[in-house]
């Protein structure tokens, strides 16, 4: 889906040896992740501390706050992290940036919480180790509860929206499924919180469409942020 940043890496060609040190290490700072992601979640602030720059800016805490904080958790709380998804690392030279998406288990008294978030790390090596020397994490919202429309009420949304010149939403019926398309973006499912409001599901954009009074849908409005974005529906 559109994104309000757009960030560009140009890709140099490097020689194949240089290609493999450089897999090697992403290997190696997404096996760190896991294992430190698993002594946070078991309360080891030892086996965590191993992987953390002293200096980390690690979101809004420190390391000594992160430690202590492990050092003095109940043991009646429980802890742990599902699956890393959607990794995607960037090298440039001894720093490695790396984003996934990840869920957090808390249990206390028989209360599960969960919370998904996207994290994105800075990671660099020094004298031969990688450490983890930037943190941030944005919480992934809740999807909002979805109501059904037939398919005949989805077929009046389904056309080409135009944002600015080249920038074009499509949206298609498939099996009775709204989806959408941007540019040479992959296509996205939509579901309805409201008869002319969509969302996808982990997304916190929403898709508005304008209907006029002879029942035509004339527009678009993409929402993120505050921000909008009109896409007028082409002939």
């Amino acid at each position: 889906m559109r994104t309000l940043l757009i960030c560009m890496f140009v890709l140099l060609a490097v020689p194949a040896s240089l290609s493999a040190d450089v897999a090697e290490a992403n290997t190696l700072v997404a096996r760190q992740i896991r294992e430190r992601l698993d002594a946070y979640g078991r309360g080891d602030a030892r086996a965590w501390s191993a992987f953390v720059d002293d200096d980390c800016v690690c979101a809004a805490d420190s390391k000594s706050d992160i430690v202590r904080a492990l050092s003095n958790r109940p043991a009646a709380v429980k802890n742990w992290y599902g699956e890393i998804l959607d990794l995607k690392m960037h090298a440039f030279g001894d720093a490695i940036i790396a984003r996934y998406r990840i869920a957090e288990f808390t249990q206390l008294e028989g209360k599960l919480n969960r919370i998904e978030e996207w994290r994105t790390e800075t990671h660099v090596r020094r004298a031969g180790h990688w450490v983890l020397v930037a943190a941030t994490d944005n919480p992934i919202p809740a999807d909002p509860a979805e109501i059904a429309l037939s398919r005949e009420a989805l077929l009046k949304f389904a056309g080409k929206y135009q944002y600015t010149p080249g920038s074009v939403d499509v949206v298609t019926v498939e099996n009775g499924r709204l989806f959408v398309q941007s540019d040479a973006d992959p296509k996205i499912e939509l579901f309805a919180q409201t008869p002319t409001m969509f969302f996808a599901k982990g997304k916190e954009w929403r898709l508005v469409f304008t209907v006029d009074p002879d029942g035509t849908v004339a527009s678009v409005t993409f929402r993120q942020q505050g921000q909008e974005y009109v896409g007028t529906r082409q002939k």
